[in-house]
């Protein structure tokens, strides 16, 4: 069975393994990109919780001005 152990050059220095976990970490809080995804997730679910609170409180209004739309070309069409 093979031990994962740190090998040193030097007093001080990392081993590859350990320099590419140390750019990995760094990688992680430099890059933007799962920022910017965050926020338009972020974003996105602000405007449907506007479209449902317009559609929630404006809904029955909608519903009647359809209703008489429907209506007013039915009698014109008969």
């Amino acid at each position: 069975m093979m031990f994962n152990q740190r090998r040193t050059t030097q007093v001080g220095q990392l081993d590859l393994n350990d320099r590419r976990k140390t750019h990995m970490i760094k990688q992680f809080f430099v890059e933007e990109e799962g920022q910017t995804l965050v926020e338009y997730g972020l974003l996105i679910s602000l405007i449907a919780l506007v479209v449902i609170a317009v559609l929630t409180f404006l809904g029955g209004q909608i519903k009647n001005t359809f209703n008489t739309a429907a209506s007013s070309i039915s009698t014109t069409t008969s």
